[in-house]
Parts: C-alpha cells; structure tokens; sequence
C-alpha cells in the first residue's frame, strides 16, 4: 500500500476551494490501494498534519480547530520520502511518503513553486512539473506556445504594476493606443498569478478598464489584456503523460457576461452540455490541437485545456489550467465520468501516472 500525501490550502485566494477539492480526494481515494495522509496549509503559510475529518476540511475553516493538529514539514533531503511531524512532548515522529496529492490551485500551488519542492525532496507528484505548471499559470507566457504550433489565440497587451504605480490613469490611455486601437472595447483584464477566473473583469470601455486594472494589480505585478473572442467555450479534460487520452468535451455557456468566479463556484449559473454537440471533424480538431498544446508545454498527470471555438469554426486558445477543479462535479472529473472513469479511478489513474513519471 502506498502512502499519499494529500496537501491543501495555502496562501492562495482559491484556499477555500482547496480545501473541499483535497477533502473529496480523502474520500473518494481507494484505500485498498492508497494511505492518505492530510497536511493543511493555513492562509498564513503554516503546514499541520492533521486528522480532522472531511466535513471539517470541507469547510476550510473547522479543521484548524482539530486536536489532532500538529506542525509538520517535508524532510527536503533527496530520496528521504518523508513528512516530518512535531510532537507535543518535543519530540518528532516520521510518516512515509510515496506520492503528493497537492490539491492546489492558483498562486503557491499552480505555478510551480510547490512542484519545485517536491523535486528538490525527490517525491513523485501528481501533476504537471515546475516548467510547464510556472508557463501554464502565466497566460501571457501559455500563448508563446500557442504560437509555437500555430494555433490562433487572443490578440493580447501585457501591463506591468511599476507602470500602473508610475502612470496611473496614464495607462488607459496606452491601452487605447495599443490593445484598443487594433480590437476595440470589450477587453479582458486578467492577472497572470491566479486561476478560478480570481481577479478577471471585463472591461466595456476607459472607466470599466481602470477599475479593472486596479483589480487585477492587487493580485501580482503582470497583467494581460486580451481581445473579446465571441465564440462557445469548449473545455477539454486530458488525462496522461507521454500518451495522454481526451475525456468528453465540454460545451459551455456563461448566463452572464461571461464565467467569472462568482457564475464558477457561488451562482453556479453557467450552462454546461456534456457531451458537446460537435460535427466529428471540428471534434477531432479540437483533440488535435489539445494534444499538441499539451506536449508543447511537456504537461504531465492532467490539465483542462480550455478553448473558444467561434461561429464560423476557427478554434481560439484560452488558456491551460494545469490544476483544474476535482470535486466529483467539477468539470474535469465529470468529462471522464462520461466515457466511463469513476472518480476513484481517476485518483488512482493520477497517482500512478505520478509515480510513473518519477
């Protein structure tokens, strides 16, 4: 039996999310197979092994409160496999660890800096590695290697804090001059440090667009500005490594101005067809392209590749969502359930995918 740590939280504005993600992995993980082990990162950075139950991780907010709590760290000597954990009586005790499970999304989980921890201590992950996760998150980056393969992706303007701190309002009108002046208004304003849609507006013109920046620069220094693609949003979950498999797709329609945090994961308003209604041919395109954008950034274990495909049948890169939702109805997981992968499967699918790839 292998022991899995499964790890969540973190200082990341997705930490709540985390939490119910990683406790639904507790309870859908075969345990025949697999020892889960529980570690929480609280919003502060602070990592407690703990033995609270599901419902209390769940909640994101009563496993802090468990008894059972303790202060913990990986043991970063390479090969050691190991969680160490600090005892009430000073001492410490040593649990094994076989593969990480880090539940993770957004800043501190998605963009390669808890995977480089897990390479310097030598532990196999679930998931995609440091390049790929660090390029994925930063969607300014993601569309260099949609270029790369000639695949169409949003006309784009990246902005930077130093700017917005120096020229204020001043950078309005940069944009006018720049994204504007080739596409007009609406613009996406997006943060490249986070996931979920946390921080996204739509801007509908100069005084929506400044709102937005403010926004988006409270969450990191880089922004991107990207062109309104009218279009239905095609979600695509893949599943491997070297030879990785497509699940149903997905056809979505935000009843809203567009799928925001709030219509994600508080309205829950957006309309999902699964699976989508597409002739074979723009199908198999699709896949195609969701394969090459998937080795072109060497992703590994899973990601949700998301596209717009537009009235007249061009295909538009989105962006790659290296830790996608994995609650049992979240998007990803209910694209395999749909040719036939359980959700426990698909954990057991991803931790082996993990120690393979080690």
């Amino acid at each position: 039996m292998k022991d899995i740590l499964v790890v969540f939280g973190s200082m990341t504005p997705e930490h709540d999310l985390s939490c119910k993600s990683a406790a639904t992995i507790l309870e859908g993980i075969d345990r025949e197979k697999f020892n889960p082990i529980a570690v929480g990162i609280t919003k502060e950075g602070k990592w407690f092994y703990t033995e609270a139950s599901t419902e209390d991780i769940k909640s994101a907010t009563a496993w802090l409160e468990s008894p059972t709590n303790k202060k913990c760290m990986l043991d970063t000597d390479f090969g050691s496999h190991r969680l160490i954990v600090f005892e009430d009586d000073n001492t410490v005790s040593f649990k094994n660890v076989d593969c990480v499970f880090a539940r993770i999304a957004g800043n501190m989980g998605e963009d390669g800096k808890l995977q480089g921890l897990f390479e310097v201590a030598g532990i196999p992950y679930v998931g995609c590695g440091v390049m790929s996760s660090a390029c994925s998150m930063d969607k300014d980056i993601s569309y260099m290697f949609a270029d790369s393969i000639g695949l169409r992706r949003p006309q784009t303007q990246v902005l930077w804090k130093k700017d917005f701190d120096e020229k204020g309002k001043g950078l309005v009108e940069d944009v006018k001059e720049d994204l504007a002046a080739k596409v007009g208004f609406p613009i996406f304003v997006k943060p490249t440090s986070t996931g979920s849609s946390v921080g996204i507006s739509k801007a509908h013109d100069e005084e929506e667009l400044w709102k937005a920046l403010e926004v988006a620069f409270s969450y990191g220094d880089k922004v991107v500005l990207e062109e309104n693609i009218v279009g239905t949003e095609i979600k695509v979950g893949i599943l491997g490594n070297d030879d990785p498999k497509i699940g149903a797709l997905c056809e979505l329609t935000a009843n809203g101005d567009f799928n925001d945090f709030d219509t994600k994961y508080i309205a829950h308003s957006s309309t999902k067809k699964i699976p989508a209604e597409l002739d074979p041919e723009t199908e198999a395109m699709i896949k195609d392209y969701t394969i090459k954008i998937y080795k072109a950034l060497d992703c590994k274990g899973f990601s949700r590749i998301d596209h717009f495909l537009t009235e007249d049948g061009q295909l538009v890169f989105n962006e790659v969502n290296s830790m996608p939702g994995f609650q049992p109805t979240s998007v990803y997981p209910v694209l395999f359930d749909a040719i036939g992968m359980s959700y426990t499967e698909l954990i057991t699918e991803l931790l082996e995918l993990a120690m393979e790839n080690k």
